[in-house]
């Protein structure tokens, strides 16, 4: 697959000094969409968790001080 994207002069310049650009580019994608994914999970896991506890009488004031601590 190919993707065409568009970046700043500097950042290309930058770019073409890195050997295997390519693989570099591909990399920080990848890592960058497994730390999207784990923070979606988290999110998740958080509203899921304030659903659940809401659901057993908890108030949004509890809640807060809770996750706060």
């Amino acid at each position: 697959m190919q993707l065409s994207i568009e970046i700043p002069e500097q950042l290309g310049f930058e770019l073409k000094t890195i050997a295997n650009a390519n693989d570099f580019i591909i990399n920080a994608l990848q890592k960058a969409l497994e730390e999207n994914k784990r923070k979606q999970a988290v999110k998740q896991a958080i509203n899921i968790m304030q659903q659940q506890a809401k659901e057993n009488g908890l108030t949004d004031d509890i809640l807060a001080h809770l996750i706060n601590d």
